[in-house]
């Protein structure tokens, strides 16, 4: 009986083991891809923000790739006939040489979890141009965002934070009924946030002490089975 009784109480701490396992939070793995289109908004979401303002390039036929540095961060852009900067001299924009070229943005340092600029259009002489269609497309891993703008001001802002790296931006002018060029200024850059993970998503101390005690129990039930076969 007091055989039995023993066995009888493993077993319960058996069980007790395996419901631990059971309700041991599981660990966020999907992504997490948030749209910004304020100023605000996105500076919330990232720690140590830096831009990159373009009023170091000069308002001629420039070669790509370009590969910028600012705060701590790094990444490169790219046009297939290279860029041309435009823009009021005391405010550069990043611009691209012919019309129907995308601009693209990569290789981002990999401690950028967020991206965001002002979009809008210019015309042939580099003036802001106010008519137009404009997509702005951001990649992160495996997720991609999105989003047209039509007549887009200087001031039209959107950016992206994520749990995970930052690919690639892509912005394109669309080329009808004339030819405008796609544009961004004051390119923003952020890391992840700093504040702590959200609850649960990490176990409690107090669920691994009851993942140990149950487990020690299963290995005593069996150890004993093992003396008792012998």
């Amino acid at each position: 009986a007091p055989e039995r009784s023993m066995t009888s109480t493993f077993r319960r701490r058996a069980l007790a083991a395996a419901a631990a396992v059971a309700f041991v939070p599981a660990v966020a793995s999907a992504q997490n891809v948030v749209v910004h289109t304020t100023l605000a908004s996105w500076l919330a979401a990232v720690s140590n923000p830096a831009v990159d303002t373009y009023n170091d390039l000069q308002p001629q036929l420039t070669p790509s790739p370009l590969n910028r540095t600012v705060g701590g961060y790094s990444y490169r852009a790219t046009a297939a006939n290279g860029f041309f900067p435009a823009g009021p001299n005391n405010d550069r924009w990043l611009s691209h040489n012919t019309a129907s070229d995308p601009m693209v943005l990569d290789q981002f340092s990999a401690n950028v979890r967020g991206v965001a600029g002002n979009f809008f259009l210019s015309d042939i002489l580099g003036n802001f141009a106010p008519t137009g269609q404009l997509t702005v497309t951001a990649v992160s891993g495996g997720v991609t965002r999105s989003v047209t703008f039509t007549n887009p001001t200087l001031n039209t802002f959107w950016g992206i934070t994520s749990d995970a790296a930052i690919t690639s931006l892509r912005v394109e002018a669309n080329q009808q009924p004339v030819a405008i060029w796609g544009t961004i200024n004051d390119l923003r850059l952020g890391a992840a946030p700093t504040q702590p993970p959200p609850p649960n998503i990490v176990p409690e101390p107090s669920t691994y002490a009851m993942l140990g005690a149950g487990l020690a129990a299963v290995a005593g039930i069996a150890r004993r089975r093992r003396r008792a076969s012998a």
